[in-house]
């Protein structure tokens, strides 16, 4: 009968300190995810085109092919798809070969990483690598 009268006694008064605490944190994780996607959903809007950078991570050489491996970083906010990579191979200011590759898709603030294959070896000539294209997703 006692134990009773304890639980209705406890019943009467509220939560207790415990289930304030585990409420108010709840609500703090709420409104900070709120918040974040808000604050992801403003800055996307004002990141502009895909700013796309390519670089050179390493030459790997197999037999009569040689490939440069290299990387494409996405700088903004913007997903880019068919994203088109290409490298050439100068000497004395003439392309002497070309290579091309494409990146199905490359989400915003993101890297991917690609090769391009040449039939002449990329560490005797000079190396230009450029993004040439995408498509809006």
């Amino acid at each position: 009968m006692v134990e009773l009268k304890e639980k209705r006694e406890k019943e009467r008064n509220g939560p207790s300190l415990l289930e304030w605490m585990a409420a108010a944190i709840g609500a703090l994780l709420v409104i900070g995810i709120l918040t974040f996607i808000a604050m992801d959903a403003i800055a996307s809007k004002e990141s502009g085109p895909p700013i796309l950078e390519v670089t050179p991570v390493a030459i790997a050489s197999s037999g009569r092919s040689h490939v440069v491996e290299l990387e494409v970083t996405n700088r903004s906010g913007h997903a880019a798809a068919a994203v088109e990579i290409q490298g050439e191979l100068r000497q004395g200011g003439q392309t002497v070969e070309t290579s091309n590759a494409t990146l199905n898709y490359l989400p915003g603030h993101s890297q991917r990483r690609a090769g391009l294959i040449f039939s002449r070896d990329p560490r005797r000539h000079a190396l230009d690598l450029r993004a040439t294209g995408y498509e809006v997703p």
